[in-house]
């Protein structure tokens, strides 16, 4: 429009401006004693005409001039280099150009070549500066040529044909339509607005492999860290992540070649917000991004700090995950899989479905208030041996309180407490039996005691206690013994007394069983009286039966202090003593004079 605008100038604006016919004779200025410039070249380019002339000797600067649609010269350009590019050209249209030179007052002072020269403008074509990966698709950018409103983006088909792919007034397209990992190749051609070519093309074309935006899966909280997994992008050599730093922006952390990184700066309770591009051998991005990312919240795997048997059972003990709203406590079952236990909200839980001597193994897991889990866990787990509190009984035994307990799996030791007037537990004794007999007694008191796993050395406690305790009140069985009962009772303990302190257990018992069997032989069999099924009968007086000298050993056992049950008591058969000696079943026989672990082995007796 500028060369239009030049023809409404007044002719004072245009001094030195010579106008005339295209046919017409121009007469030179008189003052013009520079030579006449000439134009050398008019080159098309994408930014219209390019007019390179010949410095003039002399010239502070030139004048360019182009003919309008009437033939006339026109001003439209004062300039001091040697060449200028005219960018109000039209496609199609025949552009003719003329120059003079200027002195330093910016006045002609020169001649001027009155035919020109001319040039039609035929735009040159578009070329591709760039193809780019993006999140919707390839990118095409390419240089805009002058007197080109509008662009047909074509690309390569599989016939190895142009075909067109959209219109557009920009200077970039994207297309959508493409598959990761393939090549495409386009090209660009100008068009009129009737949709008509205006301009040529590149044949050749621009070619890239598209690879598509990596597809962040899942950002999930893991033993050290939050794992960023992605979808594989075909034909990408590498991934480079990145986290959203305070200030909003990207951060790159790391270029890898697998599909996922596990970002270990992590706080317990903190969000992240990731996303991922992908890259070539050299670092250079090769695919778009996601601008927005994918969050991911880091909730630390609650760690076992302590397993213990206690009176109740294993107590479970963990460390506290900042962020988690509960826990979820697993233990291995005998598949070697994981099993729920409970869902809470403390750092604890005891589990009572155990058995002593057995072994357990737990993890634990944060959930949210859903129930969802929200943290990774320890896969192995930590595992621990239960062993239960003794649970043992009480009874006003001849000689003092019997304290009996069963055999704890797993056990060494066991520590007997009893309790003082102060309420604070009291050691009694150490011992590796299943009983203790408290001789410290007296007749009508009340005494509390309690019982406790300890380790060979009794250096440590290996399971909890009842912490209550349990209570008796001491009767001594002879308050209420008859004449006989008592001189029955005087040759039991002078038997007993002459068992030695270190006697095993099996040697007290063969000792007893033994001193029965041979007092039964001293006496005499009879079922007739009223003392022969009696200790008096066969320590005393001199007679017996199956009940008087399985009575009589029984009596024995009392003193001695192990818990004993008459075997077919009340039957015309044979009968023995019952056992139960550290936990395990006994038997002895006191007419036979012998003693062992186990079911009574002689079978033709038992009936």
């Amino acid at each position: 429009m500028k060369k239009f605008f030049a023809a409404k100038l007044t002719a004072a604006l245009l001094s030195g401006l010579i106008v005339c016919s295209a046919s017409a004779a121009l007469t030179a200025d008189a003052a013009a004693p520079l030579g006449t410039p000439q134009i050398t070249g008019l080159q098309i380019t994408e930014d219209g005409i390019l007019m390179k002339w010949n410095p003039v000797a002399g010239a502070k600067g030139y004048r360019l001039y182009y003919k309008n649609s009437a033939g006339e010269w026109r001003r439209f350009k004062d300039t001091a280099q040697t060449s200028y590019t005219d960018g109000g050209v039209a496609v199609g249209r025949t552009e003719t150009y003329t120059i003079r030179t200027l002195d330093a007052d910016g006045n002609p002072n020169s001649d001027y070549n009155p035919g020109g020269w001319s040039v039609v403008y035929k735009p040159l074509a578009p070329s591709v500066r760039s193809l780019r990966n993006t999140n919707e698709g390839i990118e095409l950018s390419w240089n805009r040529i002058k007197g080109v409103g509008k662009y047909r983006v074509f690309f390569r088909n599989s016939a190895g044909n142009w075909s067109g792919l959209g219109n557009t007034t920009s200077t970039s397209f994207t297309d959508t339509k493409v598959q990761s990992g393939r090549s495409e190749t386009y090209t660009v051609r100008g068009i009129s607005d009737s949709g008509d070519f205006i301009t040529p093309y590149n044949t050749t074309g621009w070619t890239t492999v598209y690879l598509g935006t990596p597809k962040i899966t899942s950002a999930r909280s893991v033993g050290d860290g939050v794992k960023i997994s992605w979808n594989p992008v075909k034909g990408a050599y590498g991934y480079r992540v990145f986290y959203k730093n305070g200030k909003g922006g990207w951060s790159g952390m790391a270029n890898v070649t697998s599909p996922s990184y596990v970002d270990k700066e992590v706080n317990s309770g903190s969000t992240y917000t990731y996303t991922v591009r992908c890259i070539d051998k050299n670092g250079s991005f090769t695919s778009g991004y996601d601008t927005t990312g994918v969050k991911g919240t880091y909730i630390a795997v609650p760690k076992i700090t302590g397993l213990s048997s206690t009176e109740n059972g294993v107590k479970i003990s963990w460390s506290a995950s900042k962020g988690a709203y509960g826990y979820r406590v697993f233990y291995k079952n005998s598949k070697g899989s994981w099993s729920g236990l409970a869902n809470v909200t403390s750092t604890s839980f005891t589990d009572s479905d155990v058995k002593s001597g057995r072994s357990y193994t737990y993890t634990v897991r944060c959930i949210d208030r859903n129930g969802n889990f929200i943290s990774d866990y320890d896969a192995n787990g930590k595992s621990v041996t239960y062993t239960a509190a003794p649970d043992f009984t009480l009874k006003s035994k001849l000689g003092g309180v019997s304290i009996r307990w069963n055999k704890i799996d797993g056990a060494e030791k066991y520590r007997i407490f009893y309790l003082n007037k102060n309420g604070s537990w009291v050691k009694l004794a150490d011992t590796e039996n299943c009983s203790y007999l408290d001789k410290d007694v007296r007749n009508g008191g009340s005494y509390t005691y309690t019982v406790r796993c300890i380790s060979a050395d009794g250096k440590q406690y290996t399971s909890p206690f009842i912490t209550a305790g349990k209570k008796i009140k001491y009767i001594n069985p002879e308050t209420g013994f008859t004449d006989k009962e008592k001189q029955a009772a005087a040759v039991a303990k002078e038997i007993i007394s002459n068992i030695p302190a270190d006697a095993t257990d099996e040697e007290k018992i063969q000792y007893a069983a033994s001193a029965a069997a041979h007092y039964s032989s001293q006496a005499t069999y009879t079922s007739e009286g009223t003392d022969y099924a009696t200790p008096y009968g066969v320590f005393v007086k001199g007679e017996y039966t199956c009940a008087g000298s399985t009575r009589a050993l029984g009596l024995l056992l009392d003193y001695l202090g192990y818990d004993w049950k008459h075997a077919n008591e009340g039957l015309w058969t044979h009968q023995w003593c019952i056992v139960y000696v550290n936990g395990e079943k006994a038997w002895a026989d006191g007419q036979i004079g012998m003693c062992g672990y186990g079911e009574y082995p002689f079978a033709e007796l038992r009936d």
